[in-house]
């Protein structure tokens, strides 16, 4: 994509589904000198299957995780009660390694390219076990 280009020939803009073949924009931000503008994920707890849009965020080499998912948070406009649950994963660009990140742990030991993903429960599941509650079970009266 180039600035100058416009929406209309992105390959989503003519798609009968907007929703599906949506485009996140988010403001360009200029990385300072040392800065790496990184790409976190969502990604569910029980399948570590991603999902949702993925954000930028601007982080300094050797900065603590814990740091990191405040601005998150911050970012995301998350409510303290949803998001104590949410952990920070550090994966590898070929997703045979996650490290599960403490707050005082830097989010770039240890890893040469590391991607950073924001692990929690899926407010949507889509498999059937997920969404089987009392809600979802027939209502039967007993005499």
């Amino acid at each position: 994509y180039r600035p100058d280009h416009p929406v209309r020939g992105l390959a989503c803009f003519c798609r009968a589904n907007i929703f599906f073949h949506c485009v996140r924009i988010e403001a360009d931000q200029e990385p300072a000198p040392g800065q790496r503008l990184i790409e976190i994920f969502h990604c569910d707890r029980s399948s570590q299957q991603a999902f949702a849009q993925p954000f930028l965020l601007l982080v300094p080499p050797g900065e603590k995780s814990g740091s990191i998912k405040q601005r998150c948070k911050a970012k995301l406009q998350v409510p303290d009660s949803e998001f104590k649950s949410w952990r920070l994963v550090r994966c590898s660009k070929s997703g045979s390694s996650r490290v599960h990140l403490k707050d005082e742990d830097p989010w770039d030991a240890e890893v040469q390219d590391p991607r950073l993903c924001l692990e929690h429960v899926h407010p949507n599941p889509l498999n059937s076990l997920s969404r089987q509650s009392r809600h979802n079970k027939p209502l039967t009266i007993k005499a």
